[in-house]
């Protein structure tokens, strides 16, 4: 089947949080010593350009930023397994990986521009930007009621 495009907004969306979460798990991953191979990625990836190309549409992953994002999806799994490795379900290792998330976007300073959506600490996502706070300028006068000097 073929791959769908995602909207644009949604597509504004995944990109920004394809991007933070690299961001997250490659710190994380770093002060963790866990690296991702090549054959790892090409794994995730699949050799088939049409399927690398159908992988990028239907995540809203810029195709320059693909073999990135499955060195992410790598990255998170090994994270995953290595806090489960203590004994810990799958459900805890998951809520340890949240709590490490939270705690390196509150390190590193996360923020969105609002015009593109805004920054959930607890849930570690970014989310649709509210649409009703750009409708007007910051000081609430509509463009209409603006006095603005003309040249003549």
């Amino acid at each position: 089947p073929e791959a769908q495009r995602l909207p644009d907004d949604q597509l504004t969306l995944s990109v920004l949080s394809w991007w933070v979460n690299e961001q997250l798990i490659g710190a994380i991953a770093e002060q963790e010593g866990l690296t991702a191979t090549q054959s790892q990625i090409d794994e995730v990836l699949g050799a088939d350009q049409e399927q690398r190309d159908a992988i990028a549409l239907s995540n809203g992953i810029p195709p320059s930023r693909l073999a990135a994002a499955a060195e992410v999806f790598v990255l998170s799994n090994a994270l995953t397994e290595s806090l489960s490795a203590d004994g810990a379900s799958p459900e805890e290792a998951n809520e340890a990986l949240l709590a490490l998330l939270q705690e390196s976007a509150e390190d590193l300073g996360i923020s969105i521009n609002p015009r593109f959506g805004s920054w959930n600490g607890d849930a570690v996502a970014v989310e649709p930007r509210d649409a009703e706070r750009l409708s007007s300028p910051a000081g609430g006068v509509a463009p209409a009621e603006l006095d603005v000097p003309t040249e003549e």
